[in-house]
């Protein structure tokens, strides 16, 4: 178990991950990062009173038609890391334990994981910092050659006045992006994985949602006119 976050894994498989360093700096700086994040960023005083519902910021369609599963198996799953130096994002899901770990620029936090071959749901647990309401990672049954990856944040209250909660967020989402800009580009090309990235999408149609807010069904992408480029259809293309 890795003090203090919980789970099954241990320090040196955090650190296979992400490196020593990062650890070492993640657990001392954690009490700072929990009273930044639970006093300044998402206040607990306010939320209690005046709870930030999830807001629907960002949309990642990801389709890699010639290597099945390569984004679960070899970014989110894999012991070791794809990404060259710096990082800006990184993640390591520990299934037996029911952990998410996740680094920007180095820092990591922890959050809880629920999983089955077809989701992870992401939700923030105590020594969650930056904030989420949820992440939601959907794959379609096998063979998996795409998925999507839905990231709320609580942000319809309070938080979204809160310049705190803005740095924060910025802090995680310039890291997720220098990412899919730079730190795995190397992977990506060689993978042929390609990822449109839509920012404040619409809802999805809550018929189509379980409870946990993961598909009910997935429809699968069209992967031609993905790879093809559609910019009109999809928004930002490219960009992780």
């Amino acid at each position: 178990m890795a003090f203090p976050f919980g789970g099954s894994l241990t320090h040196a498989q955090l650190a296979a991950k992400f490196g020593w360093f990062s650890v070492i700096i993640s657990i001392v700086f954690l009490p700072f990062l929990m009273l930044w994040g639970k006093l300044l960023a998402f206040p607990v005083w306010i939320s209690w009173i005046f709870p930030s519902g999830p807001f629907y910021m960002i949309k990642n369609i990801l389709v890699f038609p010639g290597n099945e599963d390569v984004m679960r198996k070899e970014v989110y799953s894999a012991p070791t890391s794809v990404s060259r130096t710096p990082p800006g994002w990184n993640c390591l899901t520990d299934v037996e334990g029911k952990k998410f770990y996740e680094a920007f620029w180095g820092i990591i936090q922890c959050l809880d994981l629920d999983t089955t071959e077809e989701k992870f749901v992401v939700t923030p647990n105590v020594f969650t910092w930056l904030l989420v309401s949820r992440v939601n990672f959907d794959f379609p049954p096998s063979p998996v050659y795409e998925n999507t990856v839905r990231f709320y944040f609580p942000l319809k209250g309070p938080n979204m006045i809160n310049p705190f909660c803005w740095v924060t967020l910025m802090f995680g989402i310039t890291g997720i992006m220098w990412f899919g800009k730079w730190s795995y580009v190397p992977f990506k090309t060689a993978n042929g994985i390609t990822t449109l990235q839509t920012m404040f999408p619409p809802d999805e149609p809550a018929k189509k949602l379980n409870a946990d807010n993961s598909f009910k069904k997935y429809e699968l992408q069209d992967a031609k006119k993905i790879v093809d480029l559609l910019p009109s259809k999809y928004g930002a293309v490219g960009s992780g």
